[in-house]
């Protein structure tokens, strides 16, 4: 009897907004005629991402209100990463949270090969970094460091939104801190498609560590929610009057001409038509660390926008 081939796993990092859903997309365009299985990662409470990239032919499940590397969802990150070892599909794709520090990522593949009969073969870690906001955040968030550390392929993405020297700066910066991976310099993450036949063997892991993933270390997370429609302006406005106290805003808006995909990262905010069905508008806001954004949300909500919300 011949041996069954085994489910190509990859795990996608990079911080919030540096493009790890484009990325994904990228990848399942190039595997359209492949069967693939998606876990998705998000902080909050409320999915986005998955119904993003969701379509037919894939097999997907959402793992929310944490990282799949804190010790609170491990269990059911292993749980559902061996169900899809059941299924016949050939590739799976991990999107890890844009907070995701995935230092304990080995010891998880362990525990998922050891149940599983080693059903997976890991093909690789590949990190997208943001060029445009590469240099505050490398300054400040240890974990964005240890995204880079633990990746086989770094793929350095909007580099048309920063200078040539910006990005061989930023070259120079991520192999100080990961001399062994690839780096690969995109725009909207396209890639080639052998990227998926590159061989990470000779790769090995830095020693493993206790990821900062922890329930008492995680941002203040708001669901907002709203049955009114609003004008672009007004949201504009509101997404613009507390981005700098946020991670990420970013959810499903009703504009008075229909449902809108709504991305904020720093001041860039992209507000795009959604073909989706939704009862009502919920927008997802992450903070930073030390912002008492509860109190701001609700002020600035009601003097630009005026409407009925709710914040949970």
């Amino acid at each position: 009897m011949a041996e069954q081939k085994k489910i190509a796993l990859y795990l996608l990092t990079g911080f919030l907004g540096a493009g790890k859903t484009t990325l994904l997309k990228e990848l399942l365009n190039m595997l359209s005629d492949k069967k693939a299985g998606l876990v998705i990662n998000e902080f909050g409470k409320v999915g986005v991402d998955g119904k993003v990239i969701q379509r037919d032919g894939i097999e997907l499940v959402e793992i929310n209100n944490g990282s799949i590397f804190c010790t609170c969802l491990e269990g059911s990150f292993i749980e559902k990463v061996t169900a899809f070892s059941k299924l016949p599909i050939e590739y799976l794709f991990v999107e890890s949270s844009g907070l995701s520090d995935p230092s304990n990522m080995e010891s998880i593949l362990h525990h998922v090969q050891r149940m599983t009969d080693n059903a997976f073969e890991f093909k690789g870690s590949l990190c997208v970094v943001d060029s445009k906001n590469f240099s505050k955040l490398f300054h400040s968030l240890h974990t964005f460091q240890r995204q880079i550390n633990y990746s086989n392929l770094i793929i350095l993405n909007k580099t048309d939104l920063v200078d040539r020297h910006t990005v061989e700066t930023i070259t120079e910066k991520i192999k100080e801190v990961n001399p062994m991976a690839g780096i690969v310099k995109t725009t909207y993450c396209k890639l080639d498609k052998k990227i998926l036949e590159k061989d990470f063997s000779d790769f090995r892991f830095p020693e493993a560590k206790a990821s900062n993933n922890c329930p008492n270390n995680r941002p203040e997370i708001f669901v907002l929610k709203t049955s009114e429609k609003v004008t672009q302006k007004q949201m504009l406005a509101f997404v613009l009057s507390i981005a700098r106290n946020t991670f990420r805003v970013k959810g499903f808006v009703h504009l008075e001409d229909g449902l809108y995909h709504l991305d904020c990262v720093g001041d860039d905010v992209a507000v795009k038509p959604s073909n989706l069905s939704r009862d009502v508008s919920e927008i997802v806001v992450i903070s930073k660390d030390g912002a008492d954004l509860g109190p701001v949300i609700r002020k600035q909500w009601d003097a630009l926008i005026g409407t009925e919300m709710t914040i949970e």
